[in-house]
């Protein structure tokens, strides 16, 4: 088949420009990533702007041989895919808007019918994946993908949020079909993922009697393939409004309490003109995904302080200070700690634990082959806390877990790139993960970590991306 659109267009819809200028925030990376929120700023259109673009905007463009243009975004994705779609609902702008990452522009999808007066001050982003991105390469894993991916996003949404003292919630108490209808995407060719609350609580979208009718946009494809595995994933985690309660009480059951700010770090960085000076959205720029580590030992930072940043709340409605995740580590060649692999908990911190055979050829070997696994300087898995229910609840637990793991995986991702060093998202086996640890509970994600080998590729601004030379096809 043919490989599905990269971005979804509406080409009748009225258009509302962005700024162009990023909005830069006061704090450094580090302390911001350690939880610490810098001074409250508005969320006008310009934030609004930068934050979208920092979300998942496209920063690097490469010309291939072939005459073909590969975009690279601000947000990790694996293959380079990119399934999230972003719909901004906003009583101040009218209606409900998508997101164009590569012009840098909202396209009006839904208007408001009438205006009542009723503007909050804040803003509702949705968060939507298209299956058929990833599931044509991917196969029906490909599902796990969209929320791996949506993670990530919401991974630099949080931490752009916090730089600029912004408010942001992420809701996934909503019934499916409601959030679909007010997008304007009812059909298992777009699905909703998550909604993010900006700025203060107040009523997340107009209700569809209140909106105007939706804008057609392109086909995602010209070519639709039938991916009965995929939406049979999709319909056992989808809510009603009767559902939302026990939803909420299930989550609340599984979810344990994090720590929602970390300690700053004794060891010495990488490179420390870096983490001292840097700003999020410096990071965020300059975060690329390795093709190949560098050699020699990793300062303990970048195991220690990396792994407690990923791990605080991911601010779930359900569970606001809580977390589902937990993480198996091997441990290649970091300053302080014997090779091995360990258990990681946010707390009691890193528990060596017996688990037989060289920790790099382990990572290579749970991670398909693939060696970049076991040449970072660790390697982590994420795996669910607890064995999720098999019920409703248990299938919108596991899109929840899925999803803190992409999360997870977005800030290990900046944590690295602060401290100098960078992270990848690794394709792994299941079954193989589970018989090495010895879980009883269901692996998530796979990423690893380490020094960078080469410097990182420059970035763009707003609606003009850096090209890039040509190089080997991009991975996640």
């Amino acid at each position: 088949m043919n490989r599905p659109q990269t971005f979804k267009t509406y080409p009748a819809a009225p258009v509302q420009l962005l700024p162009r200028a990023l909005v830069a925030s006061e704090l450094s990376a580090v302390e911001v990533l350690s939880g610490v929120k810098g001074r409250a700023a508005p969320l006008d259109l310009a934030l609004l702007g930068t934050l979208l673009f920092l979300a998942d905007g496209v920063v690097r463009v490469m010309r291939t041989p072939e005459g073909e243009d590969v975009w690279f975004r601000s947000a990790m994705s694996a293959g380079n895919l990119h399934p999230v779609e972003m719909y901004v609902i906003s009583d101040a702008l009218g209606g409900v808007y998508h997101y164009d990452p590569l012009g840098h522009e909202l396209a009006l999808v839904r208007p408001r019918r009438r205006r009542n007066g009723d503007d909050d001050g804040g803003i509702t982003v949705v968060l939507s994946g298209v299956p058929l991105r990833t599931c044509w390469r991917y196969g029906a894993r490909g599902w796990r993908h969209l929320w791996w991916d949506a993670g990530t996003v919401l991974a630099n949404i949080l931490a752009v949020s916090d730089a600029h003292g912004l408010d942001a919630g992420l809701v996934t108490s909503f019934a499916d079909a409601d959030v679909s209808e007010v997008i304007g995407c009812e059909s298992v060719d777009e699905v909703p993922l998550v909604v993010v609350r900006l700025g203060p609580p107040g009523r997340l979208w107009s209700s569809a009697s209140e909106l105007g009718p939706a804008e057609p946009s392109m086909p995602v494809s010209s070519r639709p393939l039938a991916m009965p595995q995929v939406d049979a994933f999709q319909l056992a985690g989808n809510l009603m409004g009767p559902d939302l309660s026990e939803w909420r009480q299930g989550a609340q059951a599984l979810a344990r309490e994090v720590p929602e700010q970390v300690g700053r770090f004794s060891s010495p960085l990488p490179q420390p003109r870096l983490g001292a000076q840097d700003r999020v959205e410096d990071v965020v720029l300059r975060r690329g995904s390795l093709r190949s580590f560098g050699y020699g030992p990793a300062p303990g930072a970048l195991l220690t302080w990396v792994l407690a940043v990923s791990a605080r709340p991911a601010r779930f409605d359900v569970c606001p200070s809580g977390s589902l995740i937990s993480m198996v580590v091997n441990v290649h060649d970091v300053d302080g700690f014997e090779p091995g692999t360990y258990r990681f908990t946010p707390g009691p911190g890193l528990e060596r634990q017996a688990v037989a055979g060289p920790p790099r050829l382990l990572s290579a070997e749970l991670c398909l082959g693939q060696q970049r696994a076991g040449d970072a300087s660790w390697t982590g898995f994420h795996v669910a806390s607890a064995p999720l229910p098999a019920d409703k609840v248990g299938g919108r637990a596991y899109r929840l877990a899925l999803l803190e793991a992409g999360i997870r995986a977005g800030r290990l991702s900046l944590a690295a790139c602060a401290l100098g060093g960078g992270a990848t998202g690794m394709t792994f086996d299941d079954r193989q993960v589970r018989v090495a640890f010895g879980l009883n509970t269901l692996p998530l994600l796979a990423t690893s970590v380490g020094l960078r080998s080469s410097p990182p590729p420059p970035s763009g601004t707003p609606g003009s991306p850096v090209e890039i030379r040509a190089r080997n096809r991009p991975g996640l």
